[in-house]
C-alpha cells in the first residue's frame, strides 16, 4: 500500500518567515522597513510583471540596495547574500528546536512529506539545509520559482 504524502507549506505555517527574514536583514544592517531596501523591493516589483517568482528575490532587493547607496560591486553584493543566508538559517534552525518541529516530524515519520512553496529556490533550499539537510523528513521541494507560477 502506498503511503500518503503530507504537503507543507514553509513560510509562516513550519516557521515564522518574517521573523527569520528580519534576523536576516539585520547581518546586514537592513530592516524590512529600511528605505533602501523597501525602495530596491518596490523598484523590483514594478519593473516585473505582477506576481513574477523574481519580484520575491532578496539577491535582486540587495543588488538595488547597493547601487542606491553607491556601494554596489560583485564582491559586496556576495557578502550582503552569504551574511543573510547564514543569519537567516541560524535563526531557522532555532525556531525549528524551539517550536519542536523535530518531534511533530517524527510523530509523522509514516507518511511522505514535501514542501511547496512559494519563493525562489535558493532561499527556500538554505531554509531547507537548515533543518533538514539529508533529507530525513522531506523528500523534496517545489518551489514557485521551478513551477513558473505561484500556488
Amino acid at each position: 500500500m502506498d503511503r500518503l504524502t503530507l504537503i507543507f507549506d514553509f513560510d509562516d505555517t513550519l516557521i515564522d518567515s518574517g521573523l527569520a527574514f528580519e534576523k536576516g536583514l539585520k547581518a546586514i544592517g537592513l530592516s524590512l522597513l529600511s528605505p533602501d531596501y523597501l525602495a530596491a523591493r518596490d523598484e523590483t516589483k514594478k519593473q516585473l510583471p505582477a506576481l513574477h517568482v523574481s519580484a520575491r528575490n532578496r539577491l535582486i532587493y540587495f543588488k538595488k540596495a547597493l547601487q542606491r547607496r553607491n556601494q554596489y560591486s560583485a564582491s559586496n553584493l556576495l557578502d550582503w547574500v552569504t551574511r543573510y543566508e547564514l543569519a537567516l538559517s541560524e535563526e531557522i534552525r532555532r525556531q525549528w528546536q524551539v517550536l519542536q518541529r523535530e518531534v511533530l516530524m517524527e510523530a509523522l515519520q509514516g507518511y511522505r512529506k514535501f514542501i511547496l512553496t512559494n519563493e525562489t529556490i535558493r532561499t527556500q533550499t538554505c531554509k531547507l539545509a537548515a533543518i533538514d539537510p539529508k533529507a530525513r523528513y522531506f523528500e523534496n521541494m517545489l518551489t514557485s520559482e521551478e513551477a513558473g507560477a505561484e500556488k
